[in-house]
């Protein structure tokens, strides 16, 4: 079954790149959205919509920042 975020999106649509999404693809991280990664408790869907990048991106962020933590 496909996860549906309640806008209607499903995960598959944002996963990978998709023009229509991902306006911030392979641009640099900036500060906010580092930190709305750290604090947010949103869905993976709602996360890539807001901030433009791919679910994937998304989580190779939050891994190498929870790394960084550790360190």
């Amino acid at each position: 079954m496909a996860r549906i975020d309640e806008s209607g999106i499903q995960l598959k649509d944002i996963k990978y790149f998709n023009k229509d999404y991902h306006e911030n693809h392979k641009k640099q991280w900036t500060t906010s959205e580092v930190e709305y990664i750290k604090n947010s408790s949103d869905s993976l869907v709602e996360m890539s919509l807001a901030l433009g990048r791919t679910a994937g991106a998304i989580c190779m962020k939050r891994s190498y920042l929870r790394k960084e933590e550790e360190v």
